[in-house]
C-alpha cells in the first residue's frame, strides 16, 4: 500500500494491541515529538558527527560531508569537575527532509567497532523509538551494486576507512533522490512496539512500519532486480559463508537460504504453469 494523507496518521498514539493494529482502517505510523532543531545531540551532520566520541576521527572527518541530519547518542559521564558531562556516541543518519528523530526519515546507523579500524552501517533496531530506518532498504541496495559486501544474516556492512568516501556519496545519492521526490513511503508488514512511560508505568503500543521505495515500481520480475543483481549478490553470499566461524551463524545462513529456495521453487512452478496454459 503507498502511504498518503488520507490513509496514513503519523502520531504518538498507536495501536493497543497487535490485533487492534491490524483492523485499523488508517496506518498509523510513529512520529517522534523530539525535533531534530530542538535537540543539542542533533542537527547537519557537517556540524554534529565530529563529536562523536565512538567513530574514529579519521572517519568522521569524511561522514561531515553528509548532506543530512544526523542525531547522535548520548551517554552520561561523571566528571569530579562538574556534576556530569555528556558523551556523544554512534550516529543516525536521515535524510534532509528530516524534522524529528524517527523512523521515517532515518537512513542507516552508523557505530564504531571497537578495537577496529573500520565503522558498521547498518538498519536501527534498538528497543529505544521506532525501531527500523525507512530509507535503509534503498541505501542498502545502492551498496551492494556499488560493490560492499553485506554481513549476513546480521544485514549489516563493514566499513573501511578507504570507501568511506564512496559510502558518503551514495548516502548523498539517496538525500538527493529523497528530497527531488524520487520515492514514495509503502506500508511493510513488520510491525513496531514502542514502550512509553517510567518503568513503572511503562506502556507499549503498536505501530505500522513503512520503506521507501523508488516510484513507478510495477510489482513483477521484470522491474524487480535482475538476475545479474540476484546471482552477484549471491556471489557475495558464498565469499562471506567462508569466513563464519560460529555454529549458531552458520545455522541461522542456512534457514535463511531454504527459504530462498523454497520461495524460488515456487516461482519456478507458478511460471511452467502459465507456459502450459
Amino acid at each position: 500500500m503507498i502511504l498518503n494523507s488520507t490513509n496514513t496518521v503519523f502520531t504518538q498514539e498507536g495501536a493497543e494491541s497487535e490485533s487492534d493494529l491490524l483492523a485499523s482502517h488508517q496506518v498509523l505510523i510513529y512520529k517522534s515529538n523530539s525535533k531534530i532543531s530542538s535537540m543539542s545531540y542533533a542537527g547537519p551532520a557537517k556540524e554534529k558527527i565530529v563529536k562523536s566520541s565512538s567513530i574514529p576521527e579519521e572517519f568522521t572527518n569524511i561522514l561531515k560531508n553528509i548532506k543530512g541530519y544526523v542525531s547522535l547518542g548520548t551517554t552520561k559521564v561523571y566528571d569530579s569537575n562538574v556534576d556530569s558531562c555528556v558523551d556523544y556516541r554512534n550516529a543516525h543518519i536521515y535524510s534532509s527532509e528530516a524534522t524529528t528523530l524517527d523512523g521515517v526519515e532515518r537512513i542507516c546507523y552508523v557505530a564504531g567497532i571497537k578495537n577496529k579500524n573500520v565503522i558498521q552501517i547498518s538498519e536501527y533496531n534498538s528497543n529505544k523509538g521506532a525501531a527500523y530506518s525507512s530509507l535503509y532498504p534503498i541505501l542498502k541496495e545502492k551498496m551492494i551494486k556499488e560493490g560492499f559486501v553485506q554481513n549476513l544474516p546480521y544485514d549489516n556492512f563493514n566499513i573501511t576507512i578507504e570507501d568511506a568516501s564512496k559510502l558518503v556519496d551514495i548516502i548523498n545519492e539517496v538525500i538527493e533522490e529523497r528530497s527531488m521526490g524520487k520515492y514514495e513511503l509503502i506500508k511493510d508488514v513488520k510491525v513496531d512496539t514502542i514502550t512509553f512511560g517510567k518503568k513503572e508505568e511503562q506502556k507499549k503500543k503498536f505501530f505500522h512500519v513503512a520503506y521507501y521505495r523508488e516510484k513507478n515500481m510495477v510489482q513483477d520480475s521484470s522491474n524487480l532486480n535482475t538476475v545479474q543483481d540476484i546471482l552477484s549478490t549471491l556471489n557475495n553470499i558464498v565469499r562471506r559463508i567462508d569466513i563464519i566461524d560460529n555454529f549458531e551463524d552458520i545455522e541461522a545462513v542456512i534457514k535463511k537460504l531454504d527459504s530462498i529456495n523454497k520461495m524460488a521453487n515456487a516461482k519456478k512452478v507458478i511460471l511452467e504453469i502459465k507456459e502450459e496454459i
